[in-house]
């Protein structure tokens, strides 16, 4: 994915993984505490940055 890009829908990402919301919500708050995704409200999740970004940065 690349920045600006909007994640699946939680229950999307439920049916495809087989798990339930309490993990995304877990997965979720991992990836916005390594900056890699952020909250837009209503619209859901945005990628800000990706793996490739992360590596030219370090």
């Amino acid at each position: 994915m690349r920045p600006g890009d909007r994640l699946p829908r939680r229950v999307d990402l439920m049916a495809r993984f087989a798990v339930g919301s309490r993990t995304i919500d877990n997965a979720w708050a991992v990836l916005r505490g390594e900056g890699l995704i952020e909250s837009n409200g209503l619209y859901g999740y945005s990628v800000t940055r990706n793996q490739d970004d992360m590596e030219q940065a370090a």
